[in-house]
């Protein structure tokens, strides 16, 4: 399936680990479902993994916050529904991207 699609992003269980007094790794699982219209209406496309965060915590407009530095993205699962790869597949990492502060995805941490 590669026409015209909606997609749909569910991220579920975060998992926060503070490194420094600045700085945290950061899991986040989640998913994509891939709904196909057109010529594929009635097929959907799922891929299932996770975000791999470096994040650090600074000033932002005046107030304290943390940021993502680099994200990769790894994908353990991902098919047509009837295409199932086998289960115990090894997650496949994407290249890291990082991003300057002003561009990023702000995450709080709560402590």
């Amino acid at each position: 399936m590669v026409g015209a699609l909606e997609t749909q992003h569910a991220l579920s269980t975060q998992l926060i680990e503070l490194t420094g007094e600045t700085t945290a790794d950061a899991t986040t699982y989640g998913r994509a479902v891939h709904f196909g219209k057109g010529e594929d209406e009635g097929r959907s496309f799922t891929a299932r993994g996770m975000y791999k965060d470096k994040l650090v915590k600074a000033v932002y407009d005046g107030r304290e916050d943390w940021r993502i530095t680099e994200r990769r993205d790894a994908i353990n699962k991902a098919g047509l529904e009837e295409e199932w790869p086998e289960p115990g597949v090894e997650p496949r990492y994407a290249e890291p991207r990082t991003r300057e502060f002003e561009a990023s995805v702000g995450t709080r941490i709560l402590s």
